[in-house]
């Protein structure tokens, strides 16, 4: 093999190295993201649930799961107050930047006079 051959056959299998360590640290990175989303998921279930569980006045409140992980609270309550105690309570467990887009737990509207 002339020396011309060598350095394209070098450079090829350096090419093929770096392709295939990017595409392997790429894959990587998505696994390590969706097994870090379904820990935070089901720590955040076995904060929650318990929550929901001692209070009747959840008893229509359920945890989803959040597309970008992590739960998210939907359903009812019977009051704003029990609305506004239940936000508490979830921020006491998981903190309020978690909170901001997974909390769509609702009140009856009052009745205008």
């Amino acid at each position: 093999m002339d020396t011309r051959s060598r350095v394209s056959l070098a450079i090829v299998l350096l090419l093929s190295h770096f392709c295939i360590g990017g595409l392997a640290w790429g894959l990587g990175f998505l696994q390590g993201g969706a097994q870090i989303d379904r820990a935070r998921t089901a720590e955040e279930r076995e904060l929650l649930a318990p929550v929901l569980a001692a209070d009747p006045a959840f008893k229509d409140v359920t945890l989803e799961k959040n597309s970008s992980g992590g739960v998210y609270l939907s359903g009812s309550v019977p009051t704003a107050a029990d609305s506004d105690r239940l936000r508490a309570l979830v921020v006491k467990q998981i903190g309020e930047a978690w909170l901001q887009w997974r909390y769509g737990v609702g009140a009856p509207a009052k009745p205008k006079p």
